[in-house]
């Protein structure tokens, strides 16, 4: 729930996490490993911001493959 407010009051209003954003963020909060696969456009970025603004002091890492450079 405080990720939603978050996200929502920061993008005044314009953004309400998708599914698949808030079960990712869940199960990062919770110290589980997540996977996420989704087109472009869909919001994966949210999935790393939220909880590193959840709990500051966090390392996250993120693997990115890029098909086209």
């Amino acid at each position: 729930l405080r990720a939603c407010l978050i996200v929502f009051v920061l993008t005044a209003t314009a953004i309400v996490p998708r599914q698949f954003q808030l079960e990712a963020v869940l199960a990062t909060l919770n110290g589980q490993d997540t996977i996420i696969t989704a087109g472009t456009g869909s919001g994966k970025t949210l999935c790393i911001i939220i909880p590193i603004l959840l709990c500051p002091g966090t390392i996250s890492m993120t693997i990115s493959l890029l098909k086209r450079l």
